[in-house]
């Protein structure tokens, strides 16, 4: 069954041979895996130099916000994805005989990465409605290490879902002779969807839009803009490859223009997201050309672009003391 390995694996089978890609002829089928190839040879050498250098600014060179924890983090987690697509493109190249079990870690890897990035883009979400919906609560109770705690149980978590669905539905991908556990996988497959679709999803999809719309009436911040375009491009490309995943697990069809659509959305995707960045600081530049790092510094920053009027001193004879608690949650 075709239809429930990942899109990795059916770069791997095709180029093996295992499976066949049908296309209505020879001539168009030629025509259509160079362009495939070479798009997404293009889109993914892109997107994993574009990862590294989001990875080493907010590793090196800009200081690290609440906010920008999430963003480091899955750049990290999608130079793995870019990497996995970059040398399965290779295999489909060049086709030759790849051990099973490094077939396996490989694409484990790649389903871990996914899911992290996923639930980093949800956290990130979630985490800034938080503070813009509750914010003296937020900045009250909020631990101090708190992204660092949440992204550290988001790897655990994916790394759980990962080994559920490679062990739950691949047995028959990489050792043909074993049954297919259908049962298991059905388990897997429907947990993973109330997962995703029922739960981080909708979290997402609620947290961007209603943080979107509240600050838009008192004036934009750039985190903003930039949490809105990126969750408009996962709808646009992730999720529906990880909706066309589910379907296919019921219909099972491996037809030729459904699998490019496919494996060129899953390159778009994880390659697009730092371009984005650098579109958005470049966008609201004040002067000429400046360098990539500080284009990526005021895409993710969260203050308004404004001069900051402090509240009214407290009277009394005591020294002077800010309202702090309305200013934090004016300043959020």
């Amino acid at each position: 069954t075709w239809s429930i390995c990942s899109w990795g694996h059916c770069l791997v089978l095709l180029s093996a041979g295992i499976i066949e890609l049908k296309l209505p002829s020879d001539g168009t089928r030629a025509c259509l895996e160079k362009i495939m190839i070479t798009l997404s040879v293009l889109i993914c050498v892109l997107g994993f130099h574009g990862n590294a250098l989001v990875f080493s600014f907010l590793s090196c060179t800009i200081e690290n916000t609440k906010f920008t924890v999430y963003i480091l983090n899955m750049a990290f987690a999608e130079l793995f994805i870019t990497f996995h697509h970059i040398s399965f493109w290779g295999v489909f190249l060049k086709p030759m005989t790849i051990d099973s079990d490094v077939l396996s870690w490989i694409d484990r890897l790649y389903i871990f990465a996914r899911n992290s990035s996923f639930y980093f883009l949800t956290a990130l979400s979630f985490e800034r409605y938080l503070s813009v919906f509750f914010p003296v609560l937020y900045q009250r109770y909020r631990p101090k290490a708190f992204s660092i705690i949440c992204c550290t149980l988001l790897w655990g978590l994916a790394l759980a879902v990962s080994l559920v669905e490679r062990y739950s539905c691949y047995p028959s991908i990489f050792h043909l002779d074993q049954p297919q556990i259908i049962f298991s996988c059905n388990v897997a497959t429907i947990f993973q969807m109330i997962l995703e679709f029922l739960i981080f999803i909708p979290i997402m999809v609620f947290s961007t839009f209603a943080v979107f719309f509240r600050m838009w009436k008192k004036g934009q911040v750039m985190l903003d803009v930039t949490i809105m375009a990126t969750v408009i491009l996962f709808l646009m490309l992730e999720a529906s490859i990880r909706m066309i995943k589910i379907i296919k697990y019921w219909h099972n069809i491996l037809d030729g223009p459904v699998f490019i659509m496919i494996v060129m959305l899953d390159s778009t995707s994880n390659s697009i997201k730092p371009f984005v960045y650098f579109a958005i600081g470049w966008w609201n530049r004040q002067r000429g050309w400046e360098t990539l790092g500080i284009y990526l510094e005021r895409a993710l920053n969260h203050k308004r672009n404004i001069e900051v009027s402090f509240p009214p001193f407290k009277a009394g004879p005591g020294p002077a003391v800010h309202n702090t608690d309305h200013f934090l949650a004016w300043a959020t």
